[in-house]
């Protein structure tokens, strides 16, 4: 796969300066969270595309995530040799992306999604600190 077909799906998103693995909320409350952060890992099942996975993140952009309160970006990557692809995922806040993941099994692009894969990785969560 080319690259300039995932740069097409990675929008613009602001530079990460301090990331902190946020558990269950910030640990420093002097400095803002400027927004939260999700990182997972996951393969696809086999005989699924990358094709197919794209055009679905394309889905899934549009749909219901797009107005989702807070919801900044999501980015996927693959490591071509390994086959784990990436998804990076920013919300304004853990509340906002608490909320989205709490609803993310009723919207159909995502449960689509979830049946493409075949195990997921890590899954974790991080604040951005300006």
């Amino acid at each position: 796969m080319k690259n300039d077909q995932f740069s097409r799906l990675a929008p613009p998103v602001p530079p990460v300066r301090v990331l902190r693995t946020l558990p269950s909320g910030p640990s420093d409350a002097s400095t803002p969270v400027d927004h939260c952060v999700e990182v997972a890992t996951f393969t696809l099942k086999p005989g699924v595309t990358d094709a197919q996975l794209l055009a679905l993140e394309e889905r899934i952009r549009a749909g219901a995530i797009a107005s989702q309160a807070g919801f900044m970006s999501r980015e996927l990557c693959k490591d071509d040799a390994s086959g784990e692809w990436l998804i990076v995922m920013r919300f304004e806040s853990r509340a906002q992306m608490d909320a989205w993941l709490a609803i993310v099994r009723t919207v159909p692009e995502m449960r689509e999604m979830g049946a493409l894969i075949a195990s997921f990785g890590t899954n974790r969560f991080f604040a951005h600190r300006a």
